[in-house]
Order: structure tokens, then sequence, then C-alpha cells
């Protein structure tokens, strides 16, 4: 006849083997998220940096282009006085290569305004791409989280589980072996209990 008591005491070890692989489980999910976490940090920090150095060549850009954009126009006043000067005299091929001068530089303006504003346009796509894959990352690790806390809720509700049945078998056992106490010692001698 087997023993109620090893048989109430190996279910007993048994939920307490469940509950601390459960334990382990949820310790290791514990250590994933935390690496996550720490990436995630990181990708964010390289992002904001990214697009601070973004602002900070768009803002460069704008006084380059502002300063070219003087030189440019002090270079069209230097060519309009000297077309001014060169009119009142009998200089007629030095007068068409001022007008070739003056041309160019309207012609090197235009360029150097369409090179700005597509420096300009670049550098805003930049940025968003930058903000957008920032976005994408946050919304990333939402799900990594979301997934971790419903992981965490099965696992706390495996642990409870366990815990109650391993409470449950212990209450069992005290309650046989209070019965086991209660019968006469003689039948127990008898019975070998």
């Amino acid at each position: 006849m087997p023993d109620d008591n090893s048989i109430e005491l190996q279910s007993v070890v048994q939920r307490f083997k469940e509950s601390s692989a459960a334990l382990e489980v949820l310790r290791e999910k514990l250590r994933v998220m935390a690496v996550a976490e720490e990436h995630q940090e990181r990708a964010v920090a390289a992002i904001e940096g990214a697009s601070a150095a973004l602002l900070s060549l768009v803002e460069g850009t704008n006084s380059i282009g502002q300063l070219l954009s003087q030189a440019t126009d002090r270079t069209g006043q230097a060519i309009e006085i000297a077309r001014l000067f060169l009119e009142g005299t009998d200089l007629a091929a030095a007068t068409s290569s001022i007008e070739a001068l003056a041309a160019g530089a309207q012609t090197l303006r235009q360029d150097m305004t369409s090179g700005n504003e597509a420096l300009v346009g670049i550098i805003s796509s930049g940025a968003t791409a930058a903000a957008q894959g920032s976005a994408e990352i946050l919304e990333a690790v939402s799900r990594l989280s979301t997934r971790f806390d419903t992981e965490l809720a099965e696992a706390r509700l495996t642990i409870a589980t366990s815990q109650a049945r391993a409470s449950a078998a212990t209450d069992a056992h005290d309650q046989l072996a209070a019965k086991v106490a209660a019968v006469p010692e003689k039948y127990r001698k008898k019975f070998g209990l």
C-alpha cells in the first residue's frame, strides 16, 4: 500500500519545481526586456544626435547661402560700376567681356540659389527620415513592452496557481497527518502508519 504522505509530499515537490521553472522563465524575460530597453535608449540618443547635427547643418547652410548671396550681389554691383565706366570709353571689347561677366554672375547667383534650395530639401528629408526612424523604434519598443507585460501576467498567474496548488497539497498533507495521528496506536502499528 503506497504511503499517502509520500504521494502528497511528491506533489508538493513537483509544484515547487514548476514554480521554480516559471520564475526562471520570468527572470529570463526580464533580462531580455532590460537589454531591449538599453538598445532602444541608445538608438533614441543616436537619432536625437543626428537630428541636432542636421539642424546645425541647415543653419550653417543658410548662413553660407546668405554670405554667398551677398558676395554675388557685390560682384554684380562691381560689374555694374565697371560697365558704367566703360560705357563712356571706347573699349567695346572690354564692355562685351564685362557684360559676359555680368551674365555669368547672374547665372552663378541663380545656380547658388537653386543649389541652396536643393541642399535644404535634402537636409529636411534627412531630418524627416530620422524622425520617422525614431517613431518606428518607439513603436517597436511599445509592442515589445506590451508583449512582455502579457507574458509577465501569464507567468504571475502560473506562479499563483502553482502556489495555490502547493498550499492545497500542504493542507491536505497536514489533514491526513492529523487523521493518521487520531487513529489509535494499535491500529497504526497494525497497518504500518
